[in-house]
């Protein structure tokens, strides 16, 4: 009977450390491949795109409603809360995405350099408005550190 009862409590102690052991994993399994982190960055472009895209129609629709297409300070004005309340929080929730994304090593500090830049030309668009759109080349240090990655973010 104790031979059954010392069986049963090894074959549980067994199963627990089994069951502990599974599903572990290493550091490394959280990484991306790079081409893994290529696909998910490019999405997260892709729907930061879109967003402006949206964005920069409803400009121009409410431009057109208003009346104002030879109006200058009018369409800045336009320009200036489509920009606040759509654009910049889109490249803010780019930027995030992006940070969160788990680059592999081979790309780790070019990813954080271009990062890093990137949130640099934001706060300059945050700051300047859409003056800022032009003084930083609509965000071209970041679209070319990407493009040297192999990602496509385009703007």
């Amino acid at each position: 009977m104790y031979r059954w009862i010392i069986g049963l409590m090894l074959g549980g102690v067994v199963l627990v450390g089994l069951i502990s052991g599974c599903g572990g994993g290493s550091e490394d399994s959280e990484s991306l491949t790079k081409a893994e982190y290529v696909k998910a960055a490019d999405k997260i472009c892709a729907e930061r795109k879109k967003t402006w895209e949206t964005a920069l129609a409803s400009y121009d629709k409410q431009v057109k409603e208003e009346k104002v297409t030879t109006d200058p300070e009018a369409q800045e004005e336009i320009a200036e809360t489509v920009l606040d309340e759509s654009m910049v929080p889109a490249v803010n929730t780019q930027l995030e995405q992006m940070e969160e994304l788990e680059a592999p090593t081979e790309m780790e500090q070019k990813v954080t350099k271009m990062l890093t830049n990137f949130s640099g030309e934001i706060e300059e668009v945050e700051k300047e408005g859409v003056a800022g759109l032009n003084t930083t080349g609509q965000f071209g240090g970041f679209v070319e550190e990407a493009k040297a990655l192999g990602l496509n973010c385009q703007f």
